[in-house]
């Protein structure tokens, strides 16, 4: 009776219990140990054969070289037959250079070859106990045949099974004195754990708030209290991380509406300069009125790139940079990307000279705003950072890769020391803070220009050196164009408009829906003297009104608008359109919006077309065109 007794003593920790059990658990540890040594038996079985083929496949190879170069199939075979004697080889076969079977040994001539194994697994093997591997046969690095060898595994596998055999029944003899054992203190042990697990599993499935589990003085009672406390800190924690992330998107959606928004003030304004100068340069002019109205222009120009720029950086931080595939004239575009740059430069003094060199296509394929954006990154730094002597800017196309361009921007300005040129490609960072203080800038043209040249597919360095100098070098690849005979080429127009009906006499019967006074004006103009008719609305609203009353030929839609925008007006049109059964008119957005979301959400809203702001006069007289065109196609046919 005092046996019981004793089994009875109190345990009052679970460490105890669990050093207890561990006594118990001893024999299943030695099941582990068992399998673990015949898994490493195994991993050892495998080397050892893998380790006798590659032994003896190159002693084949190098015996039947010289054999195969002198075609003496007859020694081959008498080389393969030696060798099958070798324990542990099943069979040997040679083929040639094209395939042909040349000698064979210990494998039938009438069966095809079988496949080599990548690897093997022992256990896989007992059904076909024989490891195919596969070899060239080479002789200064050409192919002279193949030899094919199969390993034979029986020997292998028979001890694999004596070894299994044995550590399975040791196993089997452990886990019997043990599963009785266990089995009685998992029982005793889990009366809380079950709380546990359903508590634990409730949290995983989302409910984060599960019903409090058993608490008490002992460790299980203990990791239960540990448990509640853990669960409502990741309840507290959820919380803290959906508030930041809600907090983030609104942050970021702030972000992306302040952009567009800043970038549809700043376009237009920017619509009417850039507008009215075309308008001016289409007046009589003297030569220097022209000159220095070309002038304004090209500013203007680089303005819109500095305004492009901010917005391109914005994209770069979302990886949203968006590439043009079309043909430019390589020429023209240098001499537009550095003439309002000499204007900068003669202003301090400075001559920019150009380098040219090899053979050039002066029509090539890529992206030639981003490539203009670089260029004049590099050289508006030039500019700011040389108080004296020359700039020079070159380009030219690589000799060893013919769709490779090289260009670079040379300077005799204060350079950069050694230990900041690796930092300069970063955002917001000049070479010393005094530098801004001095010359001013940012900071973001060089991060612009890296980070378009890698996304152009090329690469971009720095050669500098204090007060000697620096050199920013760049390449990109850049296919050839046409030649100038074919023509100009408009595939890449975004413009895709159909006909609607027939115009009024000679012109276009377009409605201008515009609420910008300027823009208005310059628009207008613009039309007019392409010799077509304009009725003009104030606002989406009055535009739907004008569009119910009478069709157009053409129709311009501002996106911001008051009492009714752009959006809001296209979707009612084309409502208004499908109730009566009547075809769409072209709509072509007409906006200072220029991100491709606003692209989309014109798609979306059944626009035809995007002409951004500011535009050029001869895109939208190239518009105008394709439209009258169209309609004069489809007159026969009405």
């Amino acid at each position: 009776m005092s046996l019981p007794g004793k089994i009875r003593m109190p345990l009052q920790s679970v460490r105890a219990r669990f050093l207890l059990a561990a006594v118990l658990v001893e024999a299943v540890m030695l099941t582990l140990l068992v399998s673990n040594s015949l898994r490493l038996m195994n991993t050892y079985l495998v080397e050892q054969v893998e380790q006798h083929a590659r032994q003896i496949t190159p002693i084949l190879s190098a015996a039947t070289v010289a054999p195969m170069a002198q075609r003496d199939y007859a020694t081959v075979q008498s080389v393969l037959d030696e060798s099958l004697s070798q324990k542990g080889v099943s069979y040997l076969v040679v083929l040639d250079a094209q395939n042909v079977r040349v000698a064979s040994s210990g494998w039938p001539k009438d069966q095809p070859l079988p496949v080599a194994d990548k690897g093997f697994d022992l256990a896989l093997q007992s059904t076909n106990p024989v490891h195919h591997v596969q070899t060239p046969i080479l002789m200064f690095g050409q192919r002279l045949g193949t030899l094919y060898m199969g390993m034979d595994l029986s020997h292998i596998l028979a001890a694999r099974k004596a070894l299994l055999t044995q550590g399975t029944l040791i196993a089997l003899g452990e886990l019997m004195l043990s599963a009785v054992l266990l089995m009685v203190l998992g029982l005793w042990l889990t009366r809380h754990l079950v709380d546990l697990t359903r508590a634990s599993r409730e949290v995983t499935a989302g409910n984060l708030s599960p019903a409090p589990v058993n608490e008490g003085e002992d460790e299980l009672g203990q990791l239960g209290a540990a448990f509640n406390a853990m669960s409502r800190t990741i309840k507290q924690r959820v919380l803290d991380l959906v508030q930041a992330k809600e907090q983030a998107e609104q942050s970021n959606r702030a972000k992306s509406d302040f952009l567009a928004t800043m970038s549809h003030e700043i376009r237009t304004p920017m619509n009417g300069i850039m507008g009215m100068t075309d308008l001016v340069l289409d007046t009589p002019l003297n030569e220097e009125q022209r000159e220095l109205l070309g002038v304004v222009k090209s500013s203007a120009t680089s303005l819109l790139n500095i305004i492009n720029e901010i917005l391109d950086f914005s994209k770069i931080e979302a990886g949203k940079v968006e590439l043009e595939s079309i043909e430019f004239d390589l020429d023209q575009l240098m001499r537009h990307c550095l003439a309002p740059l000499r204007v900068r430069a003669q202003t301090k003094g400075l001559e920019i000279s150009t380098d040219s060199s090899g053979k050039l296509s002066t029509y090539l394929v890529g992206d030639p705003n981003r490539l203009r954006q670089v260029l004049t990154n590099l050289v508006g730094n030039a500019i700011k950072f040389t108080s004296e002597g020359l700039i020079t800017v070159g380009w030219e196309c690589l000799p060893d890769q013919p769709h490779r361009y090289r260009f670079w921007v040379s300077d005799t300005g204060i350079g950069i020391p050694p230990e900041k040129q690796i930092s300069v490609f970063e955002a917001f960072t000049q070479a010393d803070s005094s530098t801004t203080r001095t010359y001013g800038g940012t900071g973001l043209g060089l991060t612009i220009s890296s980070t378009l040249v890698h996304l152009m597919g090329g690469k971009i360095s720095l050669r500098s050196a204090l007060k000697q100098g620096s050199t920013f070098e760049f390449t990109v690849p850049l296919k050839a164009g046409r030649s100038m005979e074919l023509g100009p080429d408009n595939s890449h127009l975004p413009v895709k408009l159909p006909a609607t009906g027939d115009a009024v006499g000679s012109g276009l019967r377009v409605l201008l829906v515009e609420d910008h006074p300027i823009n208005q004006k310059l628009a207008i103009s613009l039309i007019e003297r392409s010799g077509h008719h304009v009725t003009l609305a104030q606002n989406g609203e009055e535009g739907l009104h004008a569009a119910m009353r009478q069709p157009f030929d053409l129709v311009f839609m501002d996106m911001q608008m008051p009492v009714m925008d752009g959006l809001e007006a296209t979707r009612a049109i084309r409502a208004y359109e499908s109730s009566r059964g009547l075809p769409h008119m072209p709509i072509v957005a007409m906006t200072a919006n220029a991100l491709p979301s606003d692209r989309k959400s014109c798609e979306d809203a059944g626009m035809n077309g995007f002409l951004s702001k500011p535009f050029k006069a001869n895109e939208l007289r190239e518009l105008l065109s394709q439209t009258q065109a169209r309609l004069h196609a489809a007159e026969p046919a009405a």
